[in-house]
């Protein structure tokens, strides 16, 4: 059996791993190849009747598109869009690898309570999203299985997030023996040092994990702890292929990180967002 299928099998029994245990194993993970699980929120109100639901006016009544005064609706494949900006140019080159649903009944026209319904089926608090779901039936173990931008973040426990935020700071915390400085970079221990300080690494967590007084939380945290150490030299794959520049944007900047991590073969699902979908009473203009 392997690690992975292994891991999945404690966790979905409720199990951890625990001591005794090396807190720098060598890396058993296989990079993921599978599919990449995008969700990609357009934060707002925005109103879909001048994108994928198109509604023309009816004479005698209020005006409901100005585009419909002289356009009509455009269709390709079954699916209908509103001819305005760059639609035409986007559904013909991607319909038929596309699904849209129409219709759906958030329930509420709250900002906060219609991302949980819409992101999660639920407008209860604790429901975890879609990422989180693919995250943890596909390989939670991955220490970038999840990385989350922007958008609906609950996990409700299922899995762990990461936020890629700061690139320039993501190969010093990858390469946490070397700092990184400029176009230089300077190690901070050497060889036996670090084997040391992971020697001494190792006996602390063993004489705490044979402790009988460890609270469920507590355990819960050092069966992450050894999760994420395990899995660390597995890092070193993202780290290689960061490019000396990214994107100035911010949105894009943490499409791209995501986008990289995946490549690395430790991502399985991604959330993204953004801003400015709200409308409000100005969407014909």
């Amino acid at each position: 059996m392997k690690r992975r299928e292994f891991t999945k099998l404690l966790g979905m029994a409720g199990l951890g791993v625990t001591a005794p245990w090396q807190v720098q194993p060598a890396s058993a993970l296989e990079p993921y190849t599978g599919n990449f699980y995008i969700s990609l929120a357009a934060i707002g109100g925005w109103d879909v009747t001048s994108f994928c639901d198109p509604k023309t006016n009816i004479l005698g009544e209020r005006t409901i598109n100005t585009w419909a005064d002289s356009a009509s609706v455009e269709q390709v494949g079954n699916i209908a869009y509103a001819p305005v900006a760059k639609n035409k140019e986007f559904f013909e080159r991607f319909y038929k690898e596309m699904l849209v649903i129409n219709g759906i009944d958030t329930r509420t026209n709250s900002h906060d309570d219609g991302r949980r319904h819409t992101w999660s089926g639920r407008i209860g608090f604790g429901y975890p999203s879609f990422g989180a779901i693919a995250s943890r039936a596909i390989a939670p173990e991955l220490p970038l299985s999840l990385v989350h931008a922007s958008g609906y973040s609950e996990t409700a426990g299922i899995t762990r997030f990461s936020r890629l935020q700061n690139p320039s700071e993501i190969r010093n915390l990858i390469n946490d023996s070397q700092v990184l400085y400029g176009s230089g970079s300077y190690d901070l221990f050497e060889q036996s040092e670090l084997d040391l300080i992971t020697q001494y690494q190792n006996q602390r967590l063993n004489r705490l994990m044979s402790s009988q007084n460890l609270l469920p939380r507590q355990e819960t945290g050092m069966n992450n702890l050894y999760l994420a150490n395990s899995t660390r030299d597995d890092l070193d794959a993202f780290a290689a292929i960061l490019p000396n520049t990214f994107e100035t944007d911010n949105d894009f900047r943490a499409a791209q990180l995501a986008l990289l991590a995946y490549q690395s073969g430790l991502c399985v699902a991604t959330q993204l967002g953004f801003g400015g979908f709200d409308t409000h009473q100005t969407h014909d203009d």
